[in-house]
């Protein structure tokens, strides 16, 4: 079901079919399933959050609050849709099956569970209207994932995205099986995150004076400033709706290079012995020598704020990109040179490399940092169109 995201066509023996990503296993049956409010989810203490995603995908179609109740409690249900956890199956391997009266969705775990519920509900009908029933065609359908890591790469230092378009995002995402967001939360044009030891960050990082492109302005118009973050608590509501739908959420950071934003923000971090060293967050694209300086100081802000983004963010990795830039601001800065000379790496393009192993001894043992050399695309073009088509 996660091989093939643009959509293979699955047709059942009925008259009903339905546009879904092709499964590992499907195998028609006879028969159509009614889903109307007579139609209940049985779920244990365990699987609620996964059973609460199902009414909601029902709800959305029939217009019923319909029941959850445990499974011991099947013989009172005429029509019901069970979910168990199946410790024989591999992880994140599901199990649907659809029968004229019933429906199980089996998996290892809640995660696989939540699989088999979306595509549960990828085989529903779709219309504009609510019905007060509908009917779904009986099958069992087998599947797992071909990728471990299904990702979709958000770049909010440029735009950022508000956090109630986000939550929808991660709920498509959970339609699509996608499991990993990756935040992009600062570059030159501008730093997205709330930092409890750096205000400035986002009092001054936050803000560029204009946004490309400029093709729509009059002679006299005044460009408009850009400004915006994510407070500690958007990202704990993000976090929270993410965990739900068993997302992810990955931070990640531009630094050494890309760094107008924090130096702007900071000029003490950066290269403040050079002349005339006077920066600013950026208001265009292109590529910027602004660059953190190789010292004690800038190493104890990284210090501190990773341990930060350690303690907001509970995924075990933090991804840092570093691309190169022209590296004139380190070759032309005599602290950046005596620094080079005294830990001996080769050239400026690989003290970066080596800024980036410092960097490493900073996290936490249960944190990884994930170094990303230019990575701008994640997953391919038009998935992210698909997604949003949705989102619009």
């Amino acid at each position: 079901m996660f091989r093939h995201f643009l959509l293979g066509l699955l047709i059942f023996s009925s008259p009903l079919t339905a546009q879904v990503p092709i499964p590992r296993e499907s195998i028609p049956a006879e028969g159509m399933m009614t889903i109307d409010v007579n139609t209940a989810v049985l779920a244990s203490e365990a699987l609620i959050n996964e059973a609460n995603v199902l009414v909601g995908s029902l709800a959305k179609l029939t217009s019923y609050q319909h029941r959850i109740l445990p499974p011991r409690r099947a013989r009172m249900v005429k029509n019901e849709i069970l979910l168990e956890i199946d410790s024989s199956l591999s992880p994140s391997e599901y199990v649907l099956t659809i029968g004229p009266e019933s429906a199980s969705i089996n998996g290892r775990d809640g995660e696989a569970i939540l699989y088999g519920i979306q595509t549960m509900a990828q085989l529903l009908p779709y219309g504009p209207r609510r019905q007060q029933s509908v009917q779904i065609p009986c099958v069992t359908i087998k599947d797992s994932p071909a990728a471990a890591r299904r990702i979709v790469f958000i770049d909010t230092a440029r735009h950022i995205i508000p956090t109630q378009r986000l939550k929808l995002l991660l709920h498509w995402m959970s339609y699509h099986k996608l499991n990993e967001l990756h935040l992009h939360l600062n570059d030159d044009q501008g730093w997205r995150l709330e930092s409890p030891s750096f205000n400035k960050l986002t009092e001054i990082g936050s803000l560029r004076t204009s946004t490309p492109p400029y093709a729509n302005l009059e002679d006299d118009d005044e460009p408009e400033e850009y400004a915006g973050h994510y407070s500690q608590e958007n990202i704990k509501e993000l976090i929270a709706h993410a965990s739900q739908r068993h997302i992810k959420i990955i931070p990640g950071f531009s630094l050494p290079t890309h760094a107008s934003a924090i130096v702007a923000s900071y000029p003490e971090f950066g290269n403040n012995d050079l002349p005339d060293y006077h920066p600013k967050v950026q208001s265009t694209w292109g590529t910027f020598p602004d660059t953190l300086a190789p010292k004690e100081k800038t190493f104890e802000f990284i210090d501190t704020l990773f341990a930060d983004v350690a303690k907001l963010f509970p995924a075990e990795e933090i991804r840092i990109y570093a691309p190169e830039v022209p590296w004139t601001q380190w070759e032309k800065s005599p602290q950046a040179q005596e620094y080079l000379k005294a830990n001996k790496p080769s050239s400026s393009a690989a003290l970066r490399d080596h800024f980036l192993a410092k960097i490493d001894t900073f996290l936490p043992s249960t944190n990884e940092i994930v170094f990303i050399d230019n990575a701008r695309h994640i997953i391919p073009t038009q998935r992210l169109k698909l997604l949003l088509h949705w989102m619009s």
